[in-house]
Formats: C-alpha cells, structure tokens, sequence
C-alpha cells in the first residue's frame, strides 16, 4: 500500500441553503488540489466518496470541517494503490438519498440495481 493517496467517504445531514455557495467552494478548492471522486450537494447536506493525495483530501475534509455544520461529519477513510477515480464530479442534487429498490441474490445478501430509465438505483 501507498500512503501517497487516500480515499475519504462520508455524508452528513445538515440544514445547507446555501448549497450553491458550497458547490462552487468545493469544485475550486478540488480542482486547485486535484481531488478526485463525486461530491454530491443537497439542501438537506453532502454525500461524497473521493480520492487524491493525502494533502488534498485532508485540506477538502478540513476546509468542510471549517463550518460549524460539518464539525461533527464523520468521515471514513482508505490507503489505495491507486486513485481509483478519474475526475471531480460535483452535483448539486434537491435529495441526497436516492430511493433503494433491493433485489434478492444468493443467500441473503442484497444487491442494489441501478434503473436508468428513472434515474434511481
């Protein structure tokens, strides 16, 4: 393993009017450090899984961190090898949970399916 990329995943609700404000701060901010990964807005909070070196995603999780509102954002993290996202995507979404259908596999593990007609898993 390298410790020269990390992979960073949270999500935290909040009460966030100012969404728009937030999105533009992020995408700036990603693409100065070169982060990597999606970062997805809601009214309601964010949602993210992203990736690049150690540094940016530190200063990314730090720089959110910096609002009162996220202080106590969770956020789980990883070493990879790689970094295994090609780009920054930001969305500014009016959910920040999509609805779940699950279907039965083997066993009793579920699976999640995506339905692109509706846009939903």
């Amino acid at each position: 393993m390298s410790d020269d990329f990390k992979i960073a995943a949270f999500y935290h609700f909040t009460d966030l009017p100012d969404r728009d404000e937030w999105a533009d701060r992020i995408v700036d901010h990603g693409l100065k450090v070169g982060l990597r990964g999606t970062i997805i807005f809601a009214p309601e909070g964010v949602n993210s899984t992203c990736a690049g070196a150690c540094a940016a995603v530190d200063a990314t999780i730090a720089l959110l961190k910096s609002d009162p509102r996220f202080e106590s954002m969770e956020v789980n993290t990883l070493m990879p090898i790689l970094i295994p996202f090609q780009s920054l995507r930001l969305k500014k979404s009016t959910k920040l949970l999509l609805s779940v259908r699950r279907v039965p596999t083997r066993g009793t593990q579920w699976a999640l399916t995506w339905n692109p007609r509706s846009g939903t898993i």
